[in-house]
């Protein structure tokens, strides 16, 4: 995940994986670990191959039995980061905190 949102995600958010090839394969899985570094992005997953681009390792469970193949691209969202970012919304709104 790129490094300007990695402390939205946390171990055991949902996450929705959609295939970049066939939209209809998706599945849900569920974050596993968050690595505790900062990494270069692979060439191959960068929009602009010549624009170096930093984020944080996820490792994100899903079942043995899925429709992607090994390698394959795939679009990741969080489910709960929606959620928080809702409820911090609402306590701001409200005046209840930050």
């Amino acid at each position: 995940i790129h490094e300007n949102v990695y402390s939205r995600i946390e171990v055991g958010d949902k996450m929705e994986i959609i295939s970049l090839a066939d939209r209809n394969n998706r599945m849900v899985g569920q974050a596993v670990g968050v690595g505790t570094r900062i990494v270069e992005y692979p060439i191959r997953l960068r929009k602009i191959p010549e624009l170096q681009m930093w984020g944080r390792e996820v490792l994100i469970k899903i079942p043995q039995q899925n429709p992607f193949i090994l390698g394959e691209k795939v679009l990741i969202h969080s489910q709960n980061i929606r959620k928080r970012d809702l409820q911090s919304w609402l306590k701001k709104l409200l005046g209840q905190g930050g």
